[in-house]
């Protein structure tokens, strides 16, 4: 099974190429979604989601928490109310130029 790499939203200015060591990258929302209200764009938000938790696997497969900050935390919100409370994340080091896992939850 091949892990994946969700990035939250996709940035003009970040290079996700070095997360691809930990899996096939997927971008859950496209770069210039800033929302002025979530909770406009809930349904669409939502349907993000679904379709991302039908293939995520929380023992194998890895987010990075980047874009709108309201967007990511819907998303972790999302994800919890769906029984997810363990994730792995990965976190940019800019000394080493490389991401690192962190597990967050229980």
């Amino acid at each position: 099974m091949t892990s994946k790499v969700w990035v939250i939203q996709k940035k003009h200015d970040l290079n996700f190429a070095p997360a691809k060591e930990y899996g096939d990258l997927r971008f859950l929302f496209r770069r210039g979604f800033y929302p002025d209200d979530v909770s406009d764009y809930r349904r669409f938000v939502e349907r993000k989601c679904e379709n991302m938790l039908e293939v995520y696997n929380p023992l194998v497969d890895y987010i990075i928490p980047v874009g709108c900050l309201n967007t990511i935390m819907y998303v972790s919100f999302y994800m919890a109310s769906r029984g997810i409370t363990k994730m792995r994340t990965l976190k940019w080091d800019n000394m080493h130029n490389a991401y690192y896992e962190v597990q967050i939850g229980d």
